[in-house]
């Protein structure tokens, strides 16, 4: 596939060709519409993986911590009583603009639930146990 931002000064004036361009071209080249729609979804679905794998992990530490020290408990419970959005922007004020730190900010704002959810697995586990 070509680059995204390539131009075809060229071929401007062309005829529209289904068979090169399925989703059709824009004016400023023409540049495909196809290979730019799999650009960002590449880059999309890697942010949103970035940022799911974050939560998930931060969520079993943290939570993890959480069933044998109520201080970490507590933290879950600051975590969820935030809205999400407000903690992502939060998050984004403090890190650099750039999409790691957009994946940190999601990661972060969706820390509390993977957390409450891994505390209460571990400690019904611990209840079968015994």
């Amino acid at each position: 596939l070509p680059p995204p931002t390539r131009t075809q000064l060229e071929n401007t004036l062309a005829a529209p060709s289904p068979a090169l361009d399925p989703l059709g071209t824009d004016l400023a080249g023409p540049r495909c519409a196809h290979v730019r729609l799999l650009h960002g979804g590449q880059r999309s679905l890697s942010m949103a993986i970035a940022a799911t794998a974050m939560s998930v992990l931060g969520g079993l530490v943290l939570g993890s911590a959480a069933s044998a020290l109520r201080l970490m408990d507590s933290l879950i419970d600051v975590l969820l009583a935030l809205p999400p959005l407000l903690l992502a922007l939060v998050v984004m004020s403090l890190v650099e603009r750039s999409l790691a730190g957009v994946a940190l900010a999601v990661g972060v704002a969706n820390l509390g639930s993977y957390a409450r959810l891994v505390r209460d697995l571990v400690q019904q586990g611990w209840a079968n146990a015994l």
